[in-house]
């Protein structure tokens, strides 16, 4: 079992056993990026910016680990995440927006999150592989991600 912060900031248990990355040719691949987040750090500042993605972070985190997901990479404000199983990936998403759209952002200024699944071959990459073309931890070969993305 693992745990993870829900949307109120308490640790929870989660049901499901803590899972490994995916593989196989239906993994589910979960993108996330704050919509306008440079124009939104200018009108926040830097220091109120950071605890607003902190905040996002824990709120994508939990969503993500309540559903059964795994976070591969985060890059800035944007999430890269993977699941077993697309129903997983959708309840995910659908939990992280409705969280955030709960949540009270400092001034009013509520964000928006792009948010995208790709179903797709997810396979495991041999122990300390480093190459231009993995993105995240280096154990999770997303080349067939990039090739069915462009």
């Amino acid at each position: 079992m693992g745990t993870y912060l829900d949307a109120a900031g308490r640790t929870r248990q989660n049901a499901r056993t803590v899972m490994t990355l995916p593989t196989g040719p239906a993994v589910t691949f979960l993108f996330t990026d704050i919509e306008g987040s440079t124009a939104l750090e200018r009108t926040f500042g830097s220091a109120a910016w950071a605890a607003v993605v902190a905040r996002h972070d824990a709120l994508l985190r939990g969503a993500i680990a309540a559903n059964g997901g795994m976070v591969v990479k985060t890059e800035g404000d944007a999430f890269f995440a993977s699941f077993g199983d697309s129903s997983d990936a959708a309840a995910a998403a659908i939990a992280a927006q409705r969280a955030i759209t709960a949540e009270a952002w400092p001034d009013g200024v509520g964000l928006r999150i792009r948010m995208g699944l790709h179903v797709g071959e997810g396979r495991q990459c041999p122990p300390g592989l480093v190459a231009p073309r993995l993105v995240g931890r280096g154990d999770l070969d997303l080349q067939p991600v990039h090739e069915r993305c462009r």
